[in-house]
């Protein structure tokens, strides 16, 4: 059994496409400057909504710059974790988990209590 030495279309196209990139939109960007000790600048592109560090390495040093002004003064909102309250709140309300309490605090008084003897 020989084997054709041209590669088929499929092998060619192998790993260099990534399905529906063509269609999406990059994050939205903006770019922080930042001031080396060596008085040089730089700008280093960070997402809109990602907290900006208040130091960075110079490329070209090798040491700490510091974030010139801010360009969003505005911080970034950050989210509370949800608990396991939260989301047993999105399933249940207040009076149907104090009738689930009350039933299983019967369940469990019942179960303590000695049988009557007869």
């Amino acid at each position: 059994m020989t084997r054709d030495p041209k590669p088929t279309p499929k092998t060619v196209q192998l790993g260099r496409t990534t399905a529906g990139v063509e269609d999406r939109e990059p994050a939205p960007r903006r770019r922080q400057r930042y001031v080396c000790p060596h008085e040089h600048e730089f700008a280093v592109p960070l997402s809109a909504d990602a907290a900006v560090p208040d130091t960075w390495e110079c490329p070209h040093h090798s040491t700490r710059a510091r974030a010139a002004e801010v360009d969003n003064p505005t911080p970034a909102r950050r989210k509370r974790p949800r608990t396991h309250w939260d989301m047993l709140l999105e399933r249940r309300s207040i009076p149907d988990l104090e009738r689930l309490l009350n039933e299983r605090l019967a369940l469990l008084k019942a179960r303590r209590q000695p049988p009557p003897n007869t």
